[in-house]
């Protein structure tokens, strides 16, 4: 099982019921699509479902994840919409911030999710 630094005994206990999910993938992931903990199934299928990988930026930036989906582009433009209904008006956030990349993240993503950036 794969998780955050941050280990609460709720936390733990919530890591424990999703790594004992052994027939299902699953992941947690937080409203900036920071993946906070992933079972040993979610992580086989994919090395993006792995704690502290951005879902976004690994769908965008690496080639690998993105052969993963024959639907890339339709993925992509559900994805970052999602991320922007999540943050909401906390568009100001660091983690969305010109030092961590985002604008060059976003470039590489269809034309149609780029449209509401430019």
């Amino acid at each position: 099982m794969s998780y955050a630094v941050h280990r609460s005994s709720g936390r733990r206990q919530f890591l424990q019921l999703i790594d004992g999910w052994t027939g299902n993938p699953a992941y947690v992931e937080n409203r900036f699509t920071d993946v906070l903990a992933a079972n040993a199934l979610a992580t086989a299928l994919s090395p993006s479902y792995c704690a502290g990988v951005n879902l976004v930026r690994a769908l965008l930036l690496d080639e690998s994840t993105r052969e993963l989906f024959r639907d890339w582009e339709e993925l992509t433009e559900a994805l970052i919409a999602s991320l922007r209904a999540n943050v909401g008006p906390d568009v100001d956030d660091p983690r969305l911030s010109y030092g961590c990349g985002w604008p060059a993240t976003v470039r590489r993503a269809p034309a149609a999710v780029r449209q509401g950036d430019e």
